[in-house]
């Protein structure tokens, strides 16, 4: 026995001796992890993690992470001034002026004017009750924070519900490009005229890896003449829905499961006929018209001049007369060519379709050209500018439809409904005048 335990006690002395090594060896410090893996970061490293972690919290000196350095942490922060009592001072807004937000969805309640709803891409929903000298925010914490387009049930006794779509295909500050998603969760719905928001199972995937036509919503529109049903459309990705119980469930009535459009736009007139706009590069493109929202006529084929390439195209149905439609957007290679700020230039249509009979399509409507009349001649930063379907607006005066205002980066009012260039006046936005000393 002792024979065999010498040999065993040498090799373990030995052992222990290349392992302990040399007292300067013992100085020379060994990171945790060292080296870079050749795909840090990725799959194939699964500790970058915590060496990320190590990294971020080491003494540089020592390689080692300080002990009880929580507790000094904790004690140097109750160290740190106290919040200072502001109540006695007055602040006022420093700018910078040109940026007014990124509010994309916005209501005025129709039994009080001062009842104002406001919905950002990616700061959720909010309302004012005071004309909009402050504002609450009514999107609850746990729900997903975007708001693209907002409408108000106006039917007798159901004033006090709303919907909102959430989602932005395009342009959103969050984006990782101008073309990047900022994708949504769906539509909610108000029942207590905007105080609070519940969500629609029916719009929900709860998968934020994919992209779900619910994910992009354009716009919603509520069909006021059903007076039986809580009939309501959506634009979303590509495709319209139809539901008839107040978005509960729902039916898909326009698009294709081939290559969707990537703008969209809803509107409806007080008897239900229903118009949608697909962009031109999706398989359903062209502008639609439905009587009942649930068979659809394109009338937009075989129109001399109408444009071939389009992106976003709004609509807005004339209150005086609501066969009457106008149509704006952005048309790259047709209509109305100016010059614009970065030393680009830009395409935009302003075109009227009139319904006269049967599905509207052909001679069953008729198209008029408004594009020459938009604003140009104006500067860079004057004439009409949608950045490329970005920033586009389009709406009648209710009171008077020889009033209409267009709006891309900046708002304009023509008060001949745009069928001369002579009567348009400048609302707001960059200032109309020639190229400034400080463009570049």
């Amino acid at each position: 026995m002792q024979r065999a335990f010498v040999p065993l006690m040498g090799l373990a002395l030995v052992s222990l001796l290349l392992f302990v090594g040399t007292p300067s060896q013992q100085k020379i410090h060994t990171p945790l992890f060292s080296g870079t893996p050749l795909s840090a970061g990725g799959p194939e490293d699964p500790d970058a993690r915590a060496r990320f972690e190590w990294e971020r919290l080491q003494d540089p000196a020592t390689g080692d992470i300080p002990k009880n350095m929580r507790m000094r942490e904790l004690a140097y922060a109750q160290s740190l001034p106290q919040k200072a009592d502001r109540s006695g001072y007055t602040f006022a807004p420093m700018g910078p002026w040109n940026v007014g937000g990124r509010t994309r969805a916005f209501g005025v309640d129709v039994n009080n004017e001062d009842h104002l709803l406001a919905g950002g891409v990616s700061g959720g929903m909010w309302q004012s009750t005071d004309g909009g000298q402050s504002w609450t925010k009514t999107t609850a914490p746990a729900d997903h924070h975007s708001s693209t387009c907002l409408i108000q049930d106006t039917r007798p006794g159901k004033t006090d519900i709303w919907y909102y779509g959430s989602g932005e295909v395009i342009g959103n500050s969050a984006s990782a490009s101008f073309s990047a998603n900022y994708l949504g969760n769906g539509l909610y719905k108000s029942t207590d005229n905007g105080q609070s928001w519940t969500s629609l199972p029916a719009t929900v995937t709860g998968d934020p890896q994919a992209t779900d036509p619910w994910d992009l919503i354009w716009d919603v529109v509520i069909d006021a003449s059903n007076t039986t049903e809580d009939e309501l459309y959506a634009a979303a990705n590509g495709k319209v829905f139809r539901s008839i119980d107040g978005g509960t469930s729902w039916t898909e009535v326009l698009g294709s499961s081939g290559l969707l459009s990537t703008f969209m736009d809803l509107a409806i007139t007080s008897t239900g006929v229903v118009y949608a706009t697909l962009s031109s590069n999706g398989a359903s493109a062209g502008v639609w018209r439905s009587p009942d929202g649930i068979n659809w006529t394109q009338i937009d084929q075989g129109i001399n001049n109408f444009p071939g390439t389009y992106g976003r195209l709004l609509l807005a149905v004339n209150p005086q007369n609501e066969n009457s439609i106008l149509m704006m957007g952005n048309t790259p290679g047709s209509g109305l060519l100016t010059n614009v700020f970065f030393s680009s230039t830009a395409w935009t249509s302003l075109w009227k379709y009139v319904y006269k009979t049967g599905d509207g399509s052909g001679s069953d409507g008729t198209w008029t050209d408004y594009s020459a009349n938009l604003p140009n001649n104006l500067g860079v930063f004057g004439n009409f500018y949608s950045q490329g379907s970005y920033d586009l607006a389009l709406a009648y005066k209710p009171s008077d439809t020889n009033t209409v205002f267009i709006g891309g980066t900046n708002l304009y009012r023509s008060t001949d409904g745009f069928t001369t260039p002579n009567n348009i006046s400048w609302v707001g936005g960059y200032e109309p005048v020639p190229t400034p000393l400080y463009f570049f």
